[in-house]
């Protein structure tokens, strides 16, 4: 009993070495840290872009959006926050829909903007609310 005892834990024993050692740890996913609001580093943010990732894609795209850390270009960001958007990414449908709703690296179209930034607080950016209250207030008072 004692040898099929030992004979049992020295194979889970290897199994966990063999899987420690030959089993590739998952790549780490892109996430925004703190210090990427007020000091982007660029070239880690459009790396994760250009590989897909949709908060890279918002964050790259809100830095060409306002020359943070990087030449301004909206154009350029309009276009990486929609394809952050197109992956259903809230915040950046939000800030897509602000950029049409403005005209701002885009040409003007606000009812394009207003259902972007309504379709970003229904995916989950609730904050966007506020710029939908304040688009409404500034419209009732034209």
């Amino acid at each position: 009993m004692k040898i099929k005892l030992f004979f049992a834990i020295t194979a889970i024993l290897l199994t966990l070495v063999a899987i420690i050692i030959f089993v590739k740890p998952p790549e780490r996913r892109f996430t925004l840290d703190s210090e990427d609001v007020d000091n982007p580093n660029i070239p880690r943010i459009q790396k994760a872009a250009e590989e897909g990732n949709a908060e890279a894609q918002f964050a790259y795209g809100h830095c060409l959006l306002t020359g943070n850390n990087i030449p301004e270009n909206k154009p350029e960001g309009v276009k990486w926050l929609q394809k952050s958007a197109d992956q259903g990414f809230a915040i950046a449908q939000s800030e897509l829909g602000s950029c049409y709703y403005y005209g701002e690296g885009i040409a003007q179209d606000k009812e394009k903007g207003i259902a972007l930034i309504k379709q970003g607080v229904q995916n989950g950016f609730t904050k966007a609310q506020r710029w939908l209250d304040v688009i409404e207030e500034k419209e009732n008072n034209n």
